[in-house]
């Protein structure tokens, strides 16, 4: 909690643009995203005082759930014992998704952005490891994906469901290729 009043009180002390260029610094300690989940957790819970801070779960991302909340709307559910030191993150999102429907989701521009983010460094990470047979296998089921995408969006979602419903049929036409991995 304190880090989050000390981010938060940071951030608003800054000048334009000086946020972005604190994440170029090697030197803090976490992500601009997590520094930015902890300003909405030290602007909407830091002026709690000591009896409702301590009915707060201590996991940051639970507090930033609640934190979109906003300070008035916590401090009531708190008092209503609707929010515990013991509420998880399923429990607090289902709290922001009742009072504020629309905004418990990550957007889903965002939402894909980090999915595909995720995938390329799986991707790179592992792609020393794969053997000849299943880089060939990646590579044909990437650029069918390719494909796909490039393609009129509204015959892709057609492309991109197989018969078992996972996705993995190729649009093609032609059978399943799995290569024989060991």
């Amino acid at each position: 909690m304190e880090l989050a009043r000390i981010v938060a009180k940071a951030r608003a002390n800054l000048e334009h643009g000086e946020w972005s260029r604190l994440w170029q610094n090697q030197n803090v300690p976490f992500s601009k995203r997590k520094g930015e989940m902890l300003v909405v957790i030290g602007e909407a819970v830091g002026e709690l005082n000591a009896q409702n801070s301590a009915h707060l779960p201590m996991a940051w991302n639970t507090l930033y759930y609640l934190a979109r909340l906003g300070h008035a709307r916590l401090k009531r559910l708190i008092e209503e014992g609707r929010v515990h030191s013991d509420l998880s993150l399923r429990e607090a999102r289902a709290l922001l998704a009742e009072f504020l429907p629309g905004r418990s989701r990550r957007e889903p521009r965002l939402q894909r952005k980090m999915r595909l983010a995720r995938f390329m460094q799986f991707v790179r990470s592992s792609l020393p490891d794969w053997s000849a047979a299943e880089r060939e296998f990646v590579r044909i089921q990437l650029l069918q994906l390719t494909e796909e995408i490039a393609a009129d969006p509204r015959q892709a979602s057609i492309a991109c469901g197989d018969r078992d419903g996972n996705g993995l049929e190729p649009s093609n036409g032609l059978p399943r290729s799995r290569p024989n991995f060991p």
